[in-house]
């Protein structure tokens, strides 16, 4: 008498090997789409840092940077304080404190209520120009734009971002300016300022009242000058202006 064993289908060899071999391939599987995913992502991350990098290189050729604040985290992000106003010793996230102190004393009662009214979002926006100190003592000029871009359930703002621009330059030529036009209108000699052909721009006080040229015109006409010298001195002055 015999006896004869039957493997049960899913416990023979050939089931086994079956097994294993379609374990395999579901890892193979595994293992090359993983792989896969995680080149499509190395090259979206360097793709968005080199687009980070030409933005970066775009703001600080044009004196602009970035700046972000998580309002929940009382955390900003932004490169100037450590960069621009040369606190080398500091580095981002900063408190909004930290910030807020480095402002101009004159500036700050005007800013502090609309940055208040910003984070608690009663206004979408903000557009400000203000003053802050380096660490050398200078004082920098800033325009500040920026916009809630996230918020919680309720609609209270959680995130603000925007850009800041260094007007100190612009500033500095604006007061010159100022200086230069007050200065100018003030000089008792005749002062004309012509342009490449020779035509007036403008002029000072002195040369106006003395031509009895309109005061309240800083660009006198042709006929202006023909009627102030007459026809003979007006050709001689344009003989001189001719050889300078």
């Amino acid at each position: 008498m015999s006896i004869h064993s039957h493997y049960a289908l899913w416990g023979s060899p050939l089931a086994k090997f079956i097994l294993i071999i379609s374990f395999l391939l579901l890892l193979i599987s595994y293992i090359v789409r993983r792989n896969k995913q995680q080149r499509f992502l190395m090259r979206a991350h360097r793709k968005s840092k080199a687009s980070e990098r030409k933005m970066q290189l775009a703001l600080t050729s044009s004196n602009r940077g970035i700046w972000d604040y998580k309002i929940d985290e009382n955390q900003l992000y932004e490169d100037r304080i450590c960069k621009e106003l040369g606190y080398d010793t500091l580095s981002p996230p900063f408190e909004a404190k930290q910030h807020l102190r480095l402002i101009h004393p004159d500036d700050f009662p005007l800013l502090e209520p609309q940055w208040q009214n910003f984070i608690m979002g009663n206004i979408d926006n903000i557009d400000f120009s203000y003053q802050m100190l380096s660490k050398s003592g200078k004082w920098n000029w800033y325009r500040d734009v920026g916009r809630v871009i996230e918020r919680d359930a309720q609609g209270k703002p959680t995130r603000v971002s925007g850009i800041y621009t260094n007007i100190t330059q612009s500033k500095v030529s604006e007061a010159n300016a100022i200086l230069f036009g007050e200065a100018f209108s003030k000089i008792n000699d005749w002062v004309l300022i012509l342009d490449s052909k020779g035509m007036a721009v403008t002029a000072n006080s002195a040369f106006l009242k003395t031509f009895l040229l309109d005061d309240k015109s800083l660009v006198p006409s042709f006929k202006d000058y023909l009627k102030a010298l007459g026809q003979q001195q007006f050709k001689k002055f344009k003989r001189i202006m001719s050889k300078l």
